[in-house]
């Protein structure tokens, strides 16, 4: 009899326990929270996009994400999704509505991963990138290159290079060999 108690104690707390949200540490290159907002500029116009944090949560699939709103210069306004549990980063897709892996825990140079609705392949191509954007010059930096598989996104270029910096996040990307967009130190 003490066994089967001590079995059913034990399924109870084993339950109780997955039902408690742990927090858990954050992916070094993704921080989940921006200090109000970050902006990126386009390099070759006046063009820029913000990332404002809007310190709240959304409840999707059972999975909660912190939500960000990313507006264009050129009055686009879009919403993005964003999770991490060990380690990994996840977003949630709009478009497909599926989750996807954004940067893995485990990082690896030749490490791939494709999209969970198979549009975009990853693959992280350095770990000690180096680049200079107009307002600084970065090293150590993660270099993940995606390429679009489907051209769903019709608006989007086949093929990026997008650099993270530990504890600060993406700073830049590049396309076709040349930098696209980065991050501005001083908001404007």
């Amino acid at each position: 009899m003490k066994k089967v108690k001590s079995s059913i104690l034990a399924l109870v707390l084993g339950v109780l326990t997955s039902m408690i949200q742990v927090d858990v540490e954050e992916n070094d290159y993704f921080p989940m929270e921006l200090s109000e907002y970050v902006v990126f500029k386009y390099t070759d116009t006046e063009s820029f996009v913000k990332n404002i944090d809007l310190k709240e949560k959304k409840l999707i699939g059972g999975k909660e994400y912190s939500v960000r709103l990313i507006q264009y210069s050129w009055g686009k306004n879009d919403t993005a999704y964003f999770r991490t549990e060990n380690q990994i980063v996840y977003y949630y897709d709009n478009k497909s509505h599926t989750e996807s892996v954004e940067i893995p825990k485990d990082i690896k140079v030749g490490m791939t991963w494709t999209s969970t609705d198979k549009a975009w392949k990853y693959e992280i191509t350095s770990t000690k990138a180096k680049l200079e954007t107009p307002v600084k010059k970065y090293k150590k930096l993660l270099e993940i290159k995606a390429t679009q598989l489907q051209n769903r996104d019709k608006t989007k270029l086949a093929e990026y290079l997008n650099y993270y910096k530990k504890n600060v996040g993406n700073v830049a990307s590049v396309t076709n060999g040349k930098l696209m967009t980065y991050k501005l130190e001083k908001k404007p």
